[in-house]
């Protein structure tokens, strides 16, 4: 069986990607502040993870949600927050 081309796909991946940080980017840091703060709050309606869980987050990079308001108050109740570990370029995430 042939390996299909993925140059497509990884093309479209990269695309994509940067279209999306460009428009975060082009909101002002007041309305992607708002976004992050209303994100925070449907998290905190929607998941109540009990002492003890491990939830895994990220660190905002290019105009990403800022949700580390919401893992630090999980932190506070006793949750584990975890963030993944580059160890190489191109390789999985720990």
């Amino acid at each position: 069986m042939s390996t299909p081309d993925r140059a497509p796909i990884i093309a479209w991946r990269r695309d994509a990607r940067q279209r999306l940080i460009d428009a975060r980017l082009g909101l002002s840091v007041a309305d992607r502040q708002a976004a992050s703060q209303r994100i925070c709050a449907k998290l905190t309606d929607l998941l109540r993870p009990a002492a003890g869980t491990v939830v895994s987050g990220y660190w905002p990079l290019h105009g990403e949600p800022d949700i580390r308001p919401w893992l630090a108050s999980l932190v506070a109740r006793g949750v584990t927050c975890a963030l993944p570990l580059v160890v190489e370029k191109g390789a999985p995430l720990r």
